[in-house]
């Protein structure tokens, strides 16, 4: 190479090249595979345009970054075994890192927070932090590169250090500005990053971690099992904005004190993670205490409740996530496939759920232990009924145009109004405080078992097991009607969601499964 006439880049060009075109051959032959797997498998449903963007888009990136790393790795070391141990060691610390405690991040070369697709939501919300992440990784590879062309071994003279001294006369113009391109992007979007997860999101988000729980018990402990009103009716106007990944929630509670004692304050548990913009009650109160970081206040009432007595509390919240974390987003609201529960509402009393429940965390934070379960004779935690109450339950759900929303209840009427849909849900009896809600591009199958009707929510591609579906819900209200008296509702709905998984959860009238279970192909089961 010494006594050839051409730059140190040609050489360095075409190794390159030689090694980015055997990972593309090798992308090529996974994405071959992938369809011989699903020939052999019976599914014909063939994504070509989506195998190619996760393995020539989404794969290949990472592998490339790899690449150039490694490359710099080869020449800076000039041993070639080390060089092969320290590149299997990168890689072993972005592939398992996690699972070491070390979290992504900009100081994890080629590290991004994860991303998972589903066929309803798509690659959202996961692509645009992706995309920063590998621009900044971009800056940093280019770098490398860089810094290999200009310690690039020509001659028999080998050594890092003859290299080094020879580097400044490869430092050329085009070289200086390449660089200043490269710095630029580390720049750019490193900073981004860096508003991202230390700025942004931790303004936004739920409070992590263990230490925020053992100051929540150790500040409100003390209020657990004091009596508190209870609701008896909840009704809610929710407004989602899937494209922008906002939720704006007004709402009421009825409460009534069921217990036999006078109660003189009342204690919101607000939602962590969500912005609580209102609380009020419809009658004089003082705010005794207001911790926003913990999501608790208490609120003195100028007149104490009687036992039987009732009152009004309303509240308006919002959620609007900004930012991202570098690990583990959450996707409950999406362009397409909007699914959460109501962790967004407002809860009374001290809530035990926010307590370190493990002997260990608790010793560590000085906290008295305690069974994670409590025993069968605890009188006060066989009388608690915090969240679990059985209320009167009304909607009004507000999605994009060409989406539909559900909630739990009966779907009263639907109307379009200023571009977008509305769906009004009631309840026709009592269910208890566990509401889910939905917003979709669903197809919708139905069917009806006497006076109840059967509606299967999915995704206008997942037409496999639907019929199956509505004839299982058929058998099972009836089996179960038999068995334990009447289905207290007029509809029973099952509601597809993002996700691999083969779960279903059940919410009252509402019942979601992941996609993974509408692709199962029951014909194939041997059980029959």
């Amino acid at each position: 190479m010494g006594a050839v006439p051409l730059p140190e880049w040609v050489s360095f060009a075409g190794k390159f090249a030689g090694l980015t075109l055997a990972l593309v051959v090798l992308q090529a032959l996974l994405l071959l595979a992938a369809l011989l797997v699903q020939l052999r498998l019976g599914y014909y449903e063939f994504e070509v345009g989506l195998y190619a963007r996760v393995l020539f888009g989404i794969r290949l990136t990472d592998y490339l970054l790899l690449a150039l790393l490694a490359f710099f790795l080869h020449v800076v070391v000039d041993q070639k075994y080390v060089a092969h141990l320290l590149a299997v060691i990168a890689y072993g610390v972005v592939a398992f890192g996690p699972l070491l405690g070390i979290e992504p991040g900009p100081l994890v070369y080629g590290s991004d927070p994860g991303w998972s697709y589903s066929d309803i939501r798509g690659l959202d919300p996961f692509l645009g932090p992706w995309l920063l992440f590998k621009l900044y990784w971009a800056g940093w590879a280019l770098l490398l590169g860089l810094a290999a062309l200009l310690l690039w071994p020509r001659g028999k003279a080998q050594g890092l250090r003859h290299r080094l001294r020879g580097a400044g006369s490869r430092l050329t113009r085009g070289v200086a500005a390449t660089s200043a391109v490269a710095v630029a992007l580390v720049l750019t979007f490193g900073g981004l990053i860096v508003y991202n997860l230390h700025v942004l999101h931790p303004r936004h988000a739920a409070p992590s971690g263990e230490a925020w729980r053992a100051e929540y018990e150790r500040r409100y402990g003390r209020y657990a099992g004091i009596p508190q009103p209870r609701a008896t009716a909840t009704r809610l106007h929710v407004e989602i904005y899937p494209a922008r990944r906002v939720v704006e929630i007004r709402g009421t509670y009825q409460l009534v004190n069921k217990s036999e004692f006078m109660i003189d304050s009342v204690h919101v548990a607000t939602a962590l993670g969500g912005e609580t913009r209102s609380v009020s009650l419809n009658q004089p109160v003082r705010a005794q205490r207001i911790d926003q970081k913990l999501g608790h206040r208490i609120y003195g009432l100028a007149q104490p409740l009687r036992p039987g007595d009732s009152l009004q509390l309303a509240f308006a919240v919002r959620f609007d996530p900004r930012g991202f974390p570098s690990d583990g987003m959450d996707p409950s609201v999406a362009a397409n496939g909007t699914h959460f529960g109501d962790w967004l509402l407002p809860r009374l009393g001290y809530q035990t759920g926010r307590e370190l429940r493990e002997a260990r965390q608790r010793r560590t934070y000085g906290l008295a232990l305690r069974p994670e379960v409590p025993p069968l004779d605890d009188a006060r935690a066989l009388m608690d009924e915090a969240g679990q109450e059985w209320v009167n339950f009304e909607a009004v759900v507000g999605t994009d145009a060409g989406q539909l929303a559900v909630t739990s209840g009966t779907l009263r009427r639907t109307w379009a109004q200023g571009g977008r849909r509305y769906f009004h849900y009631a309840t026709d009896a009592p269910i208890k405080s566990d509401f889910t809600f939905f917003s979709a591009s669903y197809a919708v199958r139905e069917g009806r078992w006497k006076n109840t009707q059967i509606q299967i929510l999915h995704h206008p591609g997942h037409t496999l097991n639907v019929d199956r579906m509505v004839r299982g819900a058929q058998a099972a209200l009836d089996y179960l009607t038999r068995q334990f008296g009447p289905y207290p509702h007029r509809q029973l709905r099952f509601v597809e969601v993002p996700g691999n998984q083969k779960t279903l959860f059940a919410a009252p009238t509402n019942v979601s499964y992941q996609e993974g279970f509408a692709l199962l192909q029951a014909d194939e089961d041997p059980r029959g």
